[in-house]
């Protein structure tokens, strides 16, 4: 049933009446704040990454100081040096075997950015760059079979619009980041850059990890 006000500015029950303005003062002021915060952590997130940017867009090339082209030809080498005939397609490949001598190569390489940097983590830094490098290798393999003139045009138009249709997904996948907090659900969560991250680091309780 709806409560009618009455006389005396009163709900039925004697429970006082909130003014509109009050609620919606309130309400801006709410508005105001958190809009306050979030340019807040968006300013600092600027400072942050101005002061450490990355000599290089190119990721692998910002951690192992060699472009993303060089280890994209070496998988593509990797690719011809222990692939095959076969019968039933123009060449098999051992994949097994290509995915291990890549991961050794990029080992290697941590190995040596590690002695420069003590907190580098392997486990993460190498997923990163695999990652990286088989997916920048996959999209270059198909849009060179989308234009390679030796194959059917049917072929070469599914593969072209493979090619995009993967690169938006990706990108519209790590952009969601649905996985984002699964296995570390247990945690506690909070942004480093609100207020209350900032006043902390500020006097010096940051957590060791």
């Amino acid at each position: 049933m709806l409560l009618m006000k009455n006389s005396k500015s009163e709900f039925l029950g004697n429970e006082a009446a909130e003014p509109a303005q009050d609620s919606a003062d309130f309400w801006k002021m709410k508005y105001f704040q958190a809009l306050n915060e979030l340019r807040a952590s968006n300013r600092a997130i600027k400072r942050l990454a101005k002061r450490r940017k990355p000599k290089s867009e190119d990721m692998v090339e910002s951690l192992l100081d060699s472009p993303t082209s060089m280890w994209v030809n070496l998988l593509e080498g990797l690719v011809s040096k222990h692939s095959y005939p076969a019968p039933d397609a123009p060449q098999r490949t051992h994949v097994y075997t290509v995915y291990s001598e890549l991961l050794d190569y990029v080992r290697n390489a941590l190995d040596k950015r590690q002695k420069d940097s003590p907190q580098f983590d392997h486990m993460i830094s190498g997923a990163l760059i695999i990652s990286w490098i088989l997916a920048a290798w996959a999209l270059a393999a198909t849009h060179a079979k989308a234009h390679d003139k030796r194959r059917p045009m049917k072929d070469r138009r599914a593969m072209l619009l493979y090619e995009r249709r993967f690169a938006r997904a990706f990108a519209s996948y790590l952009i969601g980041r649905p996985e984002m907090r699964g296995p570390w659900s247990e945690q506690e969560w909070e942004n480093p850059f609100t207020v209350k991250a900032e006043i902390d680091h500020r006097d010096g309780k940051d957590v060791e990890a």
